[in-house]
């Protein structure tokens, strides 16, 4: 790895081919120092990712290189926006309609938007459904005539993008082709893309190539739907008009409709979601090159369950016994974070197979999940220093903080059980009695070949099937003084 002395140390011996510059340098030119120390300090910086890369080819630890990998993977900062019932009573006595597009706001001062014309009678009440977003309309007018134009989405502060509309002042509508997979010359479509930043960007093609080359003074619309994201929805009770536009309306009372959770909202995948997905040795999200359809489902939905799988038929005839019904279909199985959310998500899960490929359409079977607790004993001698019960305490809070139910190491289909290795880092970065030199730990996991873990089966660790051995080591021993 190159340091920033480094690289400074080989730009001086550079620097002797241009003395003029290397004049102005040593002087303390700003304009000579400004520009040479900034270009040194970014190589210096791009050695040390290009150093991490190397060392962490699958399982990605830094910050940087995760981002860096979901931005070549093309993992958009997309968020789900939540749906919920509403009632809209009419205590008025004229009748009322609100029409979809409409906005509200809730106790928190949280926007949601009508998805239905809301209808009411004197007296009456209608439940309709709304979603928790806005759509706001930005333009850009091109200055030049260029290949692949890029246009950086600005977002609004502590929001997220969940949707987009592309047209341009010629009634074009632009379609969304990710990478520009099967887009031909000449077809109005954009890519998404984003960088390390998380920054959202728009990309046009090019007429030769692929898609159309933006002209100049072309005026582009974008109309972006925003969203906070995930809520906690216990807490919905009354809602209002954002804007009154008639007596009325006045009359109109809203509220969230008990147990009316349609789709529940998630946020962008966090940095550790991120880590996940950066695991899987893929290159490209095509689910017809993969082969199985997990990365994919995963990417899209693993911020809705606590747990999800899903495996393709060779799969299915190893774990379990092949049946004509399981020919030419998918599998999965997976676990709402919402308990409500079930059906919704079952529905988007197996639309969105049928998306990325056509042979699968309606060709899924969703399969009950069922638990399975992961058995580990913990065989430990420790140092006469450390506390017998207070070791203990620790080492059952970390594995449950870690491989418990409802963690992200316990939401995906483990074969071979939790790695041992990584349970073992673990320990010694998180417990202070396994950092000496005298105590150490041995761990013996679950017994898996006689009773495999299959793809629906849910594996977690609970506090039950935890065994922890304590013992000191062989250097204490017993007072050996006689009276």
């Amino acid at each position: 790895m190159l340091t920033l002395n480094d690289v400074k140390k080989r730009l001086l011996i550079n620097l002797q081919d241009t003395p003029e510059i290397a004049l102005r340098y040593q002087n303390g030119d700003p304009l000579a120092v400004g520009t040479l120390q900034a270009m040194a300090g970014m190589i210096a910086d791009q050695s040390v990712d290009i150093d991490l890369a190397n060392i962490e080819p699958f399982t990605k630890s830094n910050v940087r290189t995760i981002l860096a990998d979901a931005t070549n993977k093309g993992i958009l900062p997309l968020a789900t926006p939540c749906r919920h019932n509403i009632d809209v009573q009419n205590k008025g006595t004229d009748s009322v309609s609100i029409s979809a597009g409409r906005y509200i706001e809730d106790a928190q001062g949280r926007t949601w938007r009508l998805l239905q014309t809301a209808n009411a009678a004197p007296g009456e009440t209608a439940v309709v459904q709304v979603e928790q977003s806005e759509i706001r309309t930005i333009q850009y007018q091109a200055v030049f005539t260029e290949a692949f134009l890029q246009v950086e989405l600005n977002i609004q502060e502590d929001m997220h993008l969940s949707g987009i509309l592309v047209k341009d002042d010629l009634g074009n509508a632009y379609s969304y082709k990710p990478r520009w997979m099967n887009t031909a010359p000449g077809e109005y479509a954009y890519n998404l893309k984003t960088d390390s930043m998380r920054k959202m960007i728009a990309e046009f093609g090019d007429s030769e190539r692929c898609g159309v080359t933006v002209q100049a003074n072309t005026v582009i619309s974008f109309e972006l739907i925003e969203t906070d994201g995930k809520i906690d929805t216990s807490k919905l009770r009354e809602a209002s008009l954002q804007e009154v536009s008639s007596a009325r309306e006045t009359k109109v009372q809203i509220k969230f409709t008990s147990g009316g959770l349609v789709r529940a909202g998630t946020d962008p995948l966090s940095i550790e979601q991120l880590r996940l997905l950066s695991s899987y040795p893929v290159h490209d999200e095509s689910a017809v090159f993969l082969g199985e359809f997990d990365y994919n489902v995963r990417k899209v939905f693993m911020s809705r369950c606590n747990y999800l799988t899903v495996w393709n038929e060779a799969t299915q005839d190893m774990y379990y016994t092949a049946t004509l019904d399981d020919m030419n279909h998918l599998q999965a199985a997976f676990v709402a974070k919402d308990p409500s959310d079930t059906e919704q998500l079952k529905t988007d899960i197996v639309k969105y197979i049928g998306q990325i490929d056509s042979l699968y359409k309606d060709r899924v079977h969703i399969r009950q999940v069922s638990t399975r607790a992961f058995k580990l004993q913990v065989n430990a001698s420790l140092a006469s220093v450390h506390n017998d019960e207070m070791v203990k305490e620790q080492i059952y809070t970390l594995l449950l903080e870690c491989y418990g139910k409802e963690t992200l190491a316990s939401s995906y289909f483990l074969a071979d059980g939790f790695n041992v290795q990584k349970i073992s880092d673990a320990f010694k970065e998180n417990i202070i009695a396994f950092q000496d030199n005298i105590s150490d730990f041995t761990l013996v996991t679950d017994d898996l070949s006689a009773n495999r873990i299959k793809p629906h089966q849910w594996v977690y660790m609970t506090r039950e099937s935890i065994t922890i051995n304590i013992k000191r080591t062989a250097n204490v021993g017993a007072n050996l003084w006689i009276s």
